[in-house]
């Protein structure tokens, strides 16, 4: 239950936890969208110094284990990469919002805290973050202090559409992500976890801006509201296909991949509507990534006659497999030359990410892509990573 008003939920999570350690604590926020430059946007409560060098990036080190890695760390305080306390020992939790840590709680304290002390400080993080996404919900200050610049309009729109980033459950391991995150076109994607079946889209909406957020809505909408009235992964996308008809006249298109992955077979049904093929990573030792080539394709959404079909093909995976889905952002960035990275170029990032673990791999393909170039990305990088089980473990 939140308590006091939602506005002060920073002031309530530190004094429920000061109260609860006996020890001054701090809550520091990360900004919840850019996957390249992950970043420390707030500190509450934060010193005039502090308050000065924010944003920071989080550089590699105790704190990304504590972002990333959703790692309870203690240390002196001159191992930190910021001292948001003055004490001669901090120990800091992940405020986990289910599978994502939007943030940190830190302890001061003056020698390594007790075990008990520090399964303490992890429950109490768990707990802000949904404290935190309740109070989220009623008022504006969690979003403004998490953001370290102000998005587009249809940057903003797409980002209240977007699902969680990171899923991770035994049947199957989600991470997903766009850039640039403040200024995107008109991508998004979105996934289900059923029972036996996880369901996974990437779309990509001509254009940029309004007119591209646009078409995302309905497209967004349209998938949506198809799956969960149960059709099946042809009715989604003639839906999809009628619903951008119906709303642009013929006048917008977009490019849309739909799979559906029974998880006790590892089969996946896939349509792809004029959009980039998936790649299969194999296990490791089992072989390179390869695209998985559709026997059919068929035109973007919105582009020819209304009453189209769309049949699915199947592909069998491997246990340990992991699928890649990418926009055409990824592939057709260009260099200073103007070459284009391409699937090649890209099947050779995929492949040193592949002892990389959940976001981790994410931002490494996310970074990769982006330092292709030195000049900004231009069109919209999507890149979702589906990994089955047996997961992979983090290299050492």
């Amino acid at each position: 239950m939140l308590e006091g008003s939602p506005a002060s939920v920073f002031d309530l999570v530190v004094r429920r936890s000061e109260s609860a350690l006996g020890g001054p604590v701090c809550l520091v926020l990360f900004d919840h969208l850019d996957l390249v430059n992950f970043c420390l946007t707030h500190a509450h409560p934060g010193s005039t110094e502090l308050s000065r060098r924010l944003p920071i990036v989080v550089e590699e080190g105790l704190l990304k284990k504590v972002a990333q890695g959703h790692e309870v760390v203690h240390a002196p305080a001159s191992g930190w990469q910021l001292q948001p306390l003055r004490s001669p020992y901090l120990s800091a939790a992940p405020i986990k919002l289910r599978d994502e840590a939007i943030g940190a709680l830190f302890l001061g304290s003056e020698a390594v805290p007790a075990e008990g002390r520090l399964a303490d400080l992890q429950s109490l993080g768990m707990k802000a973050g949904i404290t935190i996404n309740v109070a989220d919900r009623y008022t504006d200050v969690v979003e403004t202090r998490r953001r370290r610049k102000t998005p587009s309009i249809a940057a903003e729109l797409q980002s209240n559409q977007l699902p969680p980033r990171a899923l991770y459950t035994p049947e199957a391991q989600v991470v997903g992500g766009i850039e640039p995150v403040y200024d995107v076109g008109g991508d998004w994607f979105d996934y289900a976890l059923d029972p036996d079946r996880l369901f996974i889209a990437v779309c990509d909406g001509v254009g940029r801006g309004l007119t591209a957020a646009s078409i995302s809505y309905v497209t967004l909408g349209a998938v949506r509201n198809a799956r969960k009235s149960g059709g099946g992964l042809g009715e989604i996308a003639e839906f999809a296909h009628g619903a951008l008809i119906s709303a642009t006249n013929y006048e917008q298109f977009a490019t849309l991949i739909l799979a559906s992955i029974d998880l006790t077979t590892l089969q996946m049904d896939l349509i792809s509507a004029a959009h980039p093929d998936p790649i299969m990573v194999p296990p490791v030792g089992a072989g390179p990534p390869q695209v998985l080539f559709p026997s059919h394709s068929y035109p973007p959404l919105g582009a020819f006659e209304e009453n189209a079909e769309y049949v699915s093909c199947r592909y069998d995976l491997e246990p340990g497999a992991r699928v890649i889905f990418v926009s055409d952002g990824a592939t057709e960035r260009r260099d200073e030359t103007g070459h284009q990275l391409g699937i090649e170029g890209l099947l050779g990032y995929i492949e040193e990410a592949r002892h990389l673990v959940k976001m981790d791999a994410l931002s490494f393909l996310m970074r990769k892509v982006e330092e292709y170039s030195e000049s900004g990305i231009e069109d919209d990088v999507t890149i979702v990573c589906v990994d089955l089980p047996p997961f992979p473990q983090p290299f050492s």
